[in-house]
């Protein structure tokens, strides 16, 4: 896996201190100033997210083909917001993603079996890579926001804070393990209910 360095990753755009890391769409607005690809897909999402949810808008970013540009940072960026808010009461959203983040591998001889039987292989792909670098933005907008403003005024927003970074980390650390295992390739074994 090629991780690079987050003083090295490219397409970061510089947002203020002071905003919300919490609110995805904020941090994606600024993105999409001064860039008419980029502001038209988010409004583009935002359409999405407002009438068919979370899962919809997540999928229509994960089924597109990758690009090594700012709009393409932007959608995990919003792929990843969405996750955070969403890791405590919705585990399904992160096994979609999960889900666009490996391949089947058919193996040495590339075609599907008739009868799916016994274990099946899973490679993953370029898109764990861009979650893993989104969340590594994320993780550096949060902390300069961190050292920028001042304490919680109040315990409650002290909370909303520390949870919402323990959600972020956790989710780093569960995809940037995966990209570790040997060979790229997990194994799913199929469990026959009796």
């Amino acid at each position: 896996m090629n991780i690079k360095r987050i003083d090295n990753l490219e397409n970061i755009v510089e947002i203020p201190k002071d905003c919300d890391v919490k609110d995805i769409w904020a941090v994606a607005s600024y993105y999409a100033k001064d860039d008419v690809e980029c502001d038209a897909r988010l409004k583009e999402l935002e359409k999405i997210y407002d009438t068919e949810g979370k899962k919809a808008t997540v999928e229509n970013i994960l089924s597109q083909e990758l690009g090594n540009n700012k709009k393409t940072v932007m959608e995990y960026l919003i792929v990843d917001g969405i996750l955070i808010s969403s890791l405590r009461e919705d585990e399904k959203l992160l096994n979609t993603v999960l889900e666009y983040c490996f391949d089947r591998d058919y193996g040495f001889f590339g075609y599907k079996r008739y009868i799916d039987i016994g274990n099946k292989l899973y490679r993953k792909n370029e898109k764990l890579e861009e979650i893993i670098k989104a969340f590594e933005i994320l993780s550096k907008y949060t902390i300069d926001r961190a050292i920028a403003i001042p304490e919680p005024k109040d315990e409650d927003e002290g909370a909303i804070e520390t949870g919402y970074y323990h959600d972020m980390i956790q989710l780093f650390q569960t995809f940037s393990s995966m990209s570790y295992f040997a060979d790229d390739l997990f194994i799913g074994k199929v469990v026959s209910a009796r």
